[in-house]
């Protein structure tokens, strides 16, 4: 519900929600066409400079405002480090140290800089900035990305378009801290009408300070000189509005907030994140907006890492990654502890990728019967009875999983229940190698089939023909070495 000033045409509203025309005319029914103004308050308030671009931050604003991408905005950013106009690209801090400062803070750098990015009505009024800019003992290893301290005009006549461009972007954040604070009047205006409040809010400009230099345009509106205790003609009208869906994520929202808080990557590897699952077609780019929509196959990984319910694919086991290594560069943790730490990890990882490799998958169907036991898992009936024997000293009962955890832990190490050479010969070899070979063997034999056909129709000369086999031939050998072919396909086609 709105009330609006017939004399001014100011709208007072208050939070109330109605989900039909009816009751908001109901509600609308007890209230008056005269309301008192019973509070007015006015509040100066300042705002200072945006900070300094950090990685993040320099790519969100590229892609918000010049619709670059955060791989591209990197790209361009390390030519001009390595053009030695910017300081180094890949950073998490949007601070600088007072060596930094002492040279951008020199009053004929500071001219060069406003003359060189042809920033006009720049004034620098500030001699000394606060640590929301300048703090030597919370920066890290890298500072906020800021123009170098030399200033190379010829050099500069010399980048190309989207180089000037970025160069600009970094020196006018720079010289924004030495300007003046946005100062601004916040004023709140509250009414009563039979005992319902409605209020209005108003800002007025006291001091453009760096905002005047802002892509956004302010308009002002200035509040009429309203007194409390003044009566107010109001006409009521009702604000229709429906409630709207979040807005899709955009690469700015990713790399300036998202992927960080969830602890995903690094300034430096950020932007790559993106562009792979963009390249392999997870997600989709709305071009006029920007917007990132899923796609099907994104959604069909995201269903099978869940269903392999596993704990390294989640952005949780990632963040907590990265905080042990920041404890290591900070001192906080001894280097032997995490190494213990990330033994565990990494073995776990190990093992949860064997599990979930294409060649345990065949183990999966549960079997009932011993017979089908020993088909699937290529055993002799000897081999059945001993892994009964290990699983009843050890209170197992299925057979499938108890088989499938020794394939894959007791079996890499020497503390297997099985003999070490016996478990290579009865499991490994039997499930994983016999399979694999007559793979090879079959792909050998259908691409000799292909290759004879294609002769046969002079689609193929006989020298590609030759050459072809060759090579195949050469592949062959070097499989054999890993991975012993049978002595019959080696006597047919390797002799």
């Amino acid at each position: 519900m709105q009330l609006i000033d017939e004399d001014t045409s100011f709208v007072f509203s208050n939070s109330e929600k109605f989900t039909s025309k009816d009751l908001a005319h109901y509600y609308g029914s007890f209230l008056s066409d005269v309301a008192t103004v019973i509070c007015i308050q006015r509040e100066v308030k300042r705002k200072a400079s945006p900070l300094l671009f950090s990685t993040a931050s320099l790519q969100g604003y590229m892609s918000r405002y010049f619709s670059w991408s955060p791989d591209y905005t990197l790209e361009v950013a390390k030519r001009l480090y390595q053009k030695e106009f910017l300081t180094y690209p890949r950073t998490a801090y949007n601070i600088i140290t007072e060596y930094e400062f002492a040279y951008l803070n020199r009053p004929e750098y500071i001219y060069q800089l406003v003359q060189l990015i042809g920033l006009k009505d720049f004034q620098k009024v500030k001699e000394e900035v606060t640590e929301r800019y300048v703090d030597t003992d919370k920066t890290g290893e890298h500072h906020a990305i800021i123009p170098t301290d030399t200033i190379d005009i010829s050099a500069y006549s010399r980048l190309v378009r989207d180089e000037r461009l970025l160069y600009k972007v970094v020196a006018k954040r720079t010289l924004l801290m030495f300007e003046a604070d946005y100062q601004y009047q916040s004023t709140k205006i509250v009414i009563d009408n039979n005992g319902q409040e409605f209020l209005t809010k108003q800002t007025n400009v006291l001091n453009s300070g760096w905002k005047k230099f802002s892509s956004r345009s302010m308009q002002e509106k200035y509040l009429p000189d309203y007194q409390e205790g003044e009566s107010v003609l109001l006409s009521q009208t009702v604000f229709k509005d429906k409630t709207k869906a979040p807005k899709r994520l955009t690469e700015a929202d990713l790399v300036e907030d998202v992927l960080e808080k969830k602890g995903l990557g690094t300034p430096a590897t950020r932007a790559s994140i993106l562009k792979t699952i963009l390249e392999r077609g997870y997600v989709k780019k709305e071009k006029k907006t920007g917007q990132l929509h899923p796609l099907e196959r994104g959604r069909l990984l995201i269903s099978y890492l869940e269903d392999l319910g596993i704990d390294y694919i989640h952005p949780e086991t990632t963040r907590i990654w990265e905080e042990e290594l920041e404890k290591i560069g900070q001192g906080l943790l001894q280097e032997g502890n995490t190494l213990r730490f990330v033994h565990t990890m990494y073995a776990s990882v190990l093992y949860e990728q064997c599990m979930h490799k294409q060649k345990i998958k065949r183990l999966e169907p549960a079997m009932s019967r011993s017979k089908e036991k020993r088909k699937i898992f290529r055993l002799s009936y000897e081999e059945e009875k001993q892994i009964k024997r290990v699983m009843e000293s050890e209170g197992e009962t299925n057979f499938s999983d108890f088989v499938r955890r020794k394939i894959l832990v007791d079996g890499i190490g020497k503390n297997s229940y099985f003999n070490e050479q016996a478990f290579i010969e009865t499991i490994v070899h039997r499930l994983s190698l016999q399979t694999q070979i007559q793979s090879v063997e079959k792909i050998y034999e259908r691409v000799l089939e292909v290759s004879v056909l294609s002769q046969k129709k002079q689609t193929v000369s006989p020298q590609d023909f030759d050459i072809l086999l060759n090579c195949v031939r050469k592949l062959l050998e070097e499989i054999d070495r890993v991975i012993p072919l049978s002595q019959d396909f080696k006597n047919r086609y390797m002799e």
